[in-house]
């Protein structure tokens, strides 16, 4: 059983004691023997606490699964940031099918698919604001939305200004990820990895599109 579920079944076993304490009628023998029961609970509960804070062999166990946890974590981002490039992959690719009805079409899916992640970007500052203080939440939200905003804008340009707009704002994303995100090393080399395909894919598109 972990610490934290113990923990709270030996305070709601003092808790439920302490109510029974509380019903009228019983003796003064019969309190005080409870009272003697819920100490020893307590007291119980504050010497396995101790012990297991002091043992160093499960503090080391406790490390190393959080290790391995966040290992985890760092080798599905790059699972899944990769797939994730397969749309840009494809779309940059079918806009230079000799096919004008397929181009038009690999053109708007890259389009569409640019502010999608776009978006995504943006909204990854959107849980940093709830750790944020006050001071720097309401920027984190600012940052968190904008994005979206302005690829949402772009739909409506033409598909040479879309793209362009587009990446333009991946390349500014990039630098503010890199500048806020900077202690964790392996999310920026995984975002300029990312951001340099769907960069690549935005100027296959415009290319297509002269």
């Amino acid at each position: 059983m972990s610490l934290s579920v113990w923990d709270c079944s030996v305070n709601i076993l003092c808790t439920v004691n302490v109510f029974k304490i509380l019903i009228p009628g019983q003796s003064e023998a019969c309190n005080d023997q409870k009272t003697i029961i819920i100490v020893t609970q307590c007291q119980i509960h504050f010497m396995l606490y101790g012990e297991i804070k002091m043992n160093t062999h499960g503090n080391l166990s406790f490390a190393a699964k959080n290790l391995q946890n966040e290992t985890d974590v760092i080798r599905w981002a790059h699972y899944l940031g990769y797939a994730g490039l397969l749309p840009f992959i494809a779309s940059g690719l079918l806009c230079f099918v000799d096919d004008p009805q397929w181009q038009a079409f690999a053109v708007e899916a890259l389009i569409n698919y640019a502010a999608i992640i776009i978006t995504f970007t943006g909204a990854l500052h959107w849980s940093r604001a709830l750790d944020a203080s006050r001071h720097n939440m309401q920027a984190l939200l600012l940052l968190s939305v904008t994005p979206s905003i302005i690829a949402w804008l772009a739909m409506f340009l033409s598909e040479l200004y879309a793209l362009s707009l587009l990446l333009v704002l991946f390349a500014v994303m990039l630098k503010i990820d890199m500048e806020l995100w900077g202690d964790k090393h392996w999310f920026v080399r995984l975002r300029i990895q990312l951001t340099s395909g769907a960069v690549l894919s935005l100027v296959v598109g415009a290319i297509s599109m002269l």
